[in-house]
């Protein structure tokens, strides 16, 4: 049994054998550290005024755009996959990070001000007066702004949900879920007012570990599976899903894109596909979770 045990570990872990997976591990690599590199590849657009501080304002192309991602950075790590199937269309990209898109909302960390308020009204009125776009998609990390019990490797101390506020600006003492539901529908209304078409995305489920911990490693033999039940993850975020679904019912005419039931099964939902990872964090794409992803955005959903 001992000869046999070390005669398996040379064969398994020889050079030749080894190749395949460091390859794997230089991949997942990149793709954690990669993300930033589709800056330059799209054009930098006006923004809604100097001192509104936005993250992120890119076209894919200079020139009108017809397509707008709005919202925080979980619209931003669409916007890799939108460009690279832009679907003949010049898409927009516009919003800043913490900031998800909803008006009549305060949203601002602990000890901090409120920095969201004016900036999204900004970019209502910006969105809303170009004629040239027509569909305007609204992402955001939902789950986080509805509940203090979201489960996230990140979502510690300091960045714990419960040190972010979420505030109605005309009404005291609502519960997040309620805020974010007001001020969502809020945003569809005068979106839909401005004979816009309107597509709500589904988040992401958030990880409980970092993907770092799934790079493929040649000595490692008994490798995380890298993927959390659906069951709870769905549970994690039914007042987020709750709240969606109010939106259809109430505005049938808009669409719904669900990232979450194309990131999971039926039984799993997994941090890596075809030896990349999906993930860069615990909860935001890598630039081909991205393209993955928004390779399942059909045509029909912006003609």
């Amino acid at each position: 049994m001992i000869v046999g045990g070390i005669g398996y570990s040379i064969f398994k872990f020889t050079p030749f054998n080894s190749r395949p997976l460091m390859s794997v591990a230089k991949t997942q690599l990149y793709d954690l550290t990669n993300f930033d590199e589709y800056k330059q590849q799209v054009k930098k657009c006006s923004g809604v005024g100097g001192n509104d501080k936005l993250n992120f304002c890119f076209k894919l192309h200079s020139g009108k755009a017809q397509v707008a991602i709005w919202g925080d950075s979980h619209a931003e790590h669409l916007f890799p996959g939108a460009i690279k199937y832009p679907l003949n269309a010049n898409w927009m990209l516009i919003g800043r990070s913490s900031c998800p898109p909803l008006i009549g909302v305060k949203a601002y960390w602990k000890g901090e001000k409120d920095f969201c308020e004016n900036t999204n009204l900004k970019i209502l009125e910006l969105l809303t007066n170009d004629e040239s776009i027509h569909h305007i998609v609204l992402s955001s990390l939902g789950q986080f702004y509805v509940s203090n019990q979201i489960n996230g490797a990140e979502f510690i101390r300091e960045h714990h949900p419960k040190n972010f506020h979420l505030e109605s600006s005309d009404e005291l003492d609502l519960a997040k879920d309620k805020v974010f539901e007001k001020g969502l529908e809020q945003t569809i209304v005068m979106l839909l007012q401005a004979k816009k078409q309107v597509i709500l995305v589904e988040d992401i489920p958030t990880l409980a570990f970092m993907p770092s911990a799934c790079i493929t490693r040649p000595l490692r033999y008994d490798s995380n599976k890298c993927h959390l039940e659906r069951f709870g993850l769905l549970e994690n975020q039914k007042r987020y899903h709750r709240i969606l679904l109010s939106m259809k019912q109430k505005y049938p005419e808009i669409h719904l894109f669900n990232a979450f039931n194309l990131i999971c099964g039926k039984k799993f939902c997994s941090a890596t596909r075809d030896k990349h990872l999906l993930y860069r964090d615990s909860h935001h794409l890598t630039t081909y979770g991205s393209q993955w992803l928004m390779s399942k955005f059909k045509y029909h959903e912006i003609k």
